[in-house]
């Protein structure tokens, strides 16, 4: 019997979507992931449309650490995504839009730089009519506290800008909202939500802590937080990327997006709720069980804490 699942990652109006199956395959689970979202997730699909160079990752320095050359990812090593594809046994990803054949027994990675979605829940009613009813969904980043809105709005180290911030609290709250709708609508439909904006803050307010001695300035760029032209004219690129959390002024670093990555897999219910990836994965839930999680998530089980 065939179970199906997705899983969301959500960038303000833009989001990353993980379709999962688990099934017998030669006597062992399978998982086949089908991803969705914007330049945090995508793995070098962007390389293959016609768009401004900004918009692209597939020149140096990027992917110098662990591909050891430019993918067309935003970062200096893998994504989220390709952390959660290695935890799932799967192969590390490639684009969907890259030239020849395609085999999806493992799923697909559709992810694009700058793409968006109308509203969050126009897509998941879509994939839920093609039989998905597992949703994990990573909610919006801290985007107020990147190099690049410091160094826009010219603010100091410990500084955010708040209009930004408020924005994005009020995005993950509306997700909140239209999945839990879309639970009550939609029959069978189980959702977890990986709380990145609280995590990515906890890890950029305290990175001593995460093993980073780097979290407001980026690593490739320029400007006083080296948070533009990453790869582009005259910029300056960090010598260890592993000290940094932000590889690029919006972007994270290979270590950085292992970190999250982790807790995204098998965080507790403070990080990811009601249940984790893993469990997402490996356990045939029922619904019933779903809901009895959540009950303990709303009766305070989550916190605003790692």
């Amino acid at each position: 019997m065939t179970s199906l699942s997705f899983i969301y990652g959500v960038s303000l109006v833009v989001f990353a979507a993980i379709f999962a199956t688990t099934t017998s395959l030669q006597s062992r689970r399978h998982a086949a992931l089908f991803v969705f979202g914007d330049s945090l997730y995508d793995p070098g699909n962007n390389n293959f449309i016609n768009s401004s160079i900004t918009h692209k990752a597939n020149y140096p320095p990027y992917g110098e650490t662990f591909f050891r050359f430019p993918t067309g990812r935003f970062s200096d090593g893998r994504l989220i995504p390709d952390f959660i594809a290695k935890y799932a046994h799967l192969p590390y990803w490639k684009p969907y839009l890259a030239p020849g054949q395609h085999e999806f027994i493992n799923g697909a990675n559709f992810a694009s730089g700058g793409a968006s979605a109308i509203a969050d829940n126009d897509p998941t009613a879509e994939i839920y009519a093609l039989g998905g009813r597992k949703f994990a969904f990573q909610n919006v980043a801290p985007l107020g506290c990147t190099p690049l809105l410091k160094q826009l709005k010219n603010l100091t180290k410990t500084e955010c800008w708040k209009d930004t911030q408020a924005l994005a609290r009020q995005h993950n709250q509306a997700l909140v909202t239209a999945a839990k709708e879309l639970e009550i609508q939609l029959p069978g439909f189980n959702f977890i939500i990986f709380d990145y904006f609280t995590t990515l803050m906890n890890l950029q307010f305290n990175p001593l802590k995460y093993g980073f001695k780097e979290a407001d300035i980026a690593c490739c760029g320029s400007g006083t937080y080296h948070a533009s032209d990453c790869g582009i004219g005259d910029y300056e690129l960090c010598r260890n990327p592993n000290e940094y959390v932000y590889f690029d002024g919006a972007h994270l670093t290979d270590k950085a997006n292992s970190r999250l990555a982790e807790l995204f897999w098998e965080g507790g219910m403070n990080v990811t709720a009601p249940v984790n990836m893993k469990q997402l994965l490996e356990l045939e839930l029922q619904p019933s069980e779903i809901k009895k999680f959540r009950e303990e998530d709303d009766d305070g089980g989550a916190t605003n804490d790692e």
